[in-house]
């Protein structure tokens, strides 16, 4: 299974934010598509969602992995509940949004490893207009960003994602 949609192109605090938002949904195995498809299902060996890296251009926000050929159908079901649900009766959580900082703030880390890593860091961080400082600065943005500035974003992004898929 594979599906998603255009997201905005990238800025600093709009990407940080989706990046924290998309967590609880499905950016690690203990997400809740994960979960609901791999561990209370069986359907699934693990179920994802991601977020494109394109600089200049629209990113994607998408959902992929594979399924039980006879669970396809009930899979995309669970898919948009859950989608569904993320965005209206069980939205992300302090808990998650807490979490999901810590992971973010971790990441940062490896930039600093060794010279090649720092280098890869800064040609980035210069192509997509970010200070050459980001590793310091940034995580003063992740810290700022409120559970309800993540939960809005959810609503907006989501809520086109459920949208199409329940058109279909």
């Amino acid at each position: 299974i594979m599906a998603g949609r255009l997201i905005e192109p990238w800025s600093m605090r709009r990407a940080m934010t989706e990046i924290l938002t998309n967590g609880p949904i499905g950016g690690g195995f203990t997400s809740r598509i994960n979960l609901n498809l791999r561990e209370d299902k069986g359907w699934s060996y693990g179920m994802s969602t991601a977020l494109g890296n394109s600089i200049r251009s629209q990113r994607t926000f998408y959902v992929k992995g594979s399924v039980q050929t006879d669970a396809t159908t009930p899979a995309i079901k669970e898919i948009i509940k859950e989608i569904e649900a993320y965005i209206t009766t069980r939205p992300m959580t302090e808990s998650e949004l807490t979490i999901g900082r810590d992971n973010l703030m971790n990441s940062f880390a490896p930039f600093l490893s060794s010279n090649n890593a720092y280098m890869t860091a800064i040609t980035d961080a210069d192509a997509r207009g970010m200070p050459l400082d980001f590793v310091k600065t940034t995580p003063d943005v992740v810290r700022s960003i409120t559970l309800q500035e993540a939960r809005d974003l959810a609503e907006i992004d989501d809520a086109h994602v459920f949208d199409q898929a329940r058109d279909h």
